[in-house]
């Protein structure tokens, strides 16, 4: 609804006077050790995730694309966040 308090015009009007950027990296800190306690707040993210690589070109195909990515960071010495 325009004008209404849930209006995402509006959120994006105010967010640069109301975002605290020291914030930011709280939220995703404070995030990863939530979900490594209880992973199964992920559920409908990663079911998602997996009707999507079902419905573009397989499930397999994405897995293999997966394992390429992994080889390549491993040469990179690329690190993923744990």
């Amino acid at each position: 609804m325009k004008g209404g308090a849930f209006s995402i015009k509006n959120w994006q009007i105010q967010y640069q006077s109301f975002y605290d950027k020291s914030l930011g990296y709280m939220f995703i800190g404070n995030f990863k050790d939530f979900v490594a306690v209880n992973p199964g707040v992920l559920w409908q993210a990663q079911a998602l995730q997996r009707k999507l690589m079902k419905s573009n070109l397989g499930i397999k195909y994405w897995e293999n694309k997966m394992e390429q990515y992994r080889i390549v960071r491993q040469q990179l010495g690329i690190k993923l966040i744990e």
